[in-house]
């Protein structure tokens, strides 16, 4: 059997597909035709410090970042599962070590999966409650999301 499944948001085809798979039916091929709207949203911050940033303030997915380090020394860019601003009480979900001057890519086709929200913040240590903020313009973080 061959069906054919349409979306003007390439961000919702997995779950969709998920879903679709529950069945006999094998998928043989996904073609995502390019669209002028739907995808995925970005977050741009030229400035990130120790005061969290919401990126998304519901339940949402991290499909990729760019995000880099204009010190000398090492950043620490924490996202959090958190629909408000993170705090040094909160845990990350994740830690992402920036070395000095350099950049950092990654992208996850699949999405990892935030059930509250996106938040982040970065700091120059890598605990968990660590409130030593970076520098003014030393951290830039783009996080591409839904």
């Amino acid at each position: 059997m061959a069906s054919t499944i349409s979306y003007k948001n390439a961000a919702s085809v997995s779950q969709t597909l998920r879903a679709y798979l529950r069945g006999d039916d094998r998928v043989k091929a996904v073609t995502v035709d390019p669209a002028s709207e739907g995808g995925l949203l970005a977050y741009r911050n030229l400035d990130l410090g120790t005061t969290g940033q919401v990126v998304k303030a519901s339940a949402g997915q991290l499909y990729g970042w760019y995000l880099a380090n204009a010190s000398t020394s090492t950043r620490y860019v924490k996202i959090y599962d958190k629909a408000t601003a993170a705090t040094t009480s909160d845990t990350p979900v994740l830690t992402i070590a920036l070395p000095g001057s350099a950049a950092a890519n990654c992208v996850f086709p699949m999405g990892i999966e935030f059930d509250n929200g996106i938040s982040a913040r970065a700091t120059t240590g890598i605990a968990d409650a660590n409130s030593d903020a970076p520098s003014t313009n030393d951290v830039l973080v783009n996080l591409m999301y839904f």
